[in-house]
């Protein structure tokens, strides 16, 4: 039987791996928020730690191509197989693989939560705020798993991008035959969703963050994967890479340079820079089966936490800056050591812990990552 074109090879599959890995390193810095510190006497004063702001923005803005290139990988993988099953079985099997490990993690997230509000002291901070589980009534506790109350966000935030894949993938199956004949053509119509989207009050009016928006947005980057089964040969060329890095920089640039009143109102050039981000990464991975054969290991082995990190990081997040804010007093020096250095621990953390339940709890491995 002839080998299809579409199936994957064992370098595209290093390459998607390790770029699943980048993705959530990126995930892990724009969730750290340098400037967000608990501190007894209220939040920090942003005039003394400007330099700071300034690192974050430019980090977070070079890093926010992380959930869209997660959907380019999810888009790549789709259109990589062939399409042979009910559409029954198919979302049979992405209920299996996408909406458990959503139900799952949000109801473990909630319960962890509820048990420790039952603590007086944590009671106490926290009764008056939308997280308090116990005061929870029916519109709460369905916003917990919609976030229809919260910009459409789960209680387990990272969660969202779960729950949204899950529903993309309700849609797709109907619209694959399109996507597959007219490749060009759904590939233009994202770049033009991109640029209208880009402009502020035409995002404002599709809601911000809300379903009609992230559904847009979903259809940009998923096209990507395709895009790249059918051009491979282009997006790999070096004049691809060069110009793709150039414009992701410039991007970046005009989004850092431009008053951010006018940003925030008329124009911002991020979704375009996260599909030039996207692009790039692409074309660049094409380099790393010439890694060294350690290398390449050592970056599959990460890559299998890639889920867990993804899951867990937020909570260890905030446990680790509230421990660490309340015994020390920050200065500029110190804000960006513990900026980088705190999603660096916690991201080792998650690996080893990862590495214990592996070895010592494999039923307990298999039944968080879905093994």
């Amino acid at each position: 039987m002839k080998k299809s074109e579409n199936m994957i090879s064992e370098d595209l599959s290093l390459r998607l791996s390790v770029l699943k890995f980048i993705s959530i390193v990126a995930v892990v810095f724009v969730h750290a928020n340098a400037l967000d510190v608990p501190l007894k006497n209220g939040p920090l004063d942003l005039a003394q730690f400007r330099a700071v702001e300034f690192i974050e923005t430019l980090v977070t803005y070079l890093a926010r191509f992380s959930m869209p290139l997660f959907l380019a990988i999810s888009g790549l993988i789709y259109f990589c197989k062939p399409y042979n099953d009910s559409y029954f079985n198919f979302i049979k099997k992405k209920t299996k693989t996408i909406l458990w490990p959503y139900l799952l993690w949000n109801t473990i997230t909630i319960a962890y939560m509820f048990i420790l509000e039952l603590l007086p002291f944590v009671r106490k901070s926290l009764e008056n705020t939308s997280i308090f589980i116990p005061a929870f009534g029916v519109r709460e506790w369905i916003s917990a798993y919609i976030g229809f109350q919260c910009e459409w966000m789960p209680f387990l935030y990272p969660a969202w991008f779960l729950l949204y894949l899950y529903f993309f993938f309700l849609i797709i199956p109907f619209l694959r035959k399109y996507f597959e004949k007219y490749p060009v053509l759904i590939l233009v119509l994202s770049i033009i969703n991109l640029i209208m989207i880009s402009y502020r009050p035409f995002a404002r009016l599709l809601g911000d963050c809300g379903p009609l928006h992230r559904t847009l947005v979903f259809f940009a980057f998923f096209t990507i994967g395709l895009a790249f089964l059918k051009y491979r040969t282009y997006f790999e060329h070096k004049a691809t890479i060069l110009t793709s890095g150039i414009l992701f920089c410039g991007c970046v640039v005009f989004d850092l340079c431009i008053p951010q009143n006018l940003l925030h109102q008329k124009i911002t050039m991020m979704p375009l820079s996260i599909f030039l981000g996207v692009i790039f990464l692409f074309a660049f991975s094409k380099y790393l089966p010439c890694l060294s054969d350690r290398t390449k290991k050592t970056m599959l082995f990460l890559s299998s936490f890639t889920f867990l990190i993804y899951m867990g990081h937020e909570f260890f997040l905030k446990m680790l800056k509230g421990i660490c804010f309340k015994m020390i007093m920050p200065n500029t020096a110190l804000l960006l050591l513990l900026y980088f250095g705190i999603p660096l621990f916690v991201m080792t953390a998650l690996v080893i812990i990862g590495m214990i339940m592996k070895k010592y709890l494999p039923w307990l491995y298999k039944f968080l990552m879905l093994r």
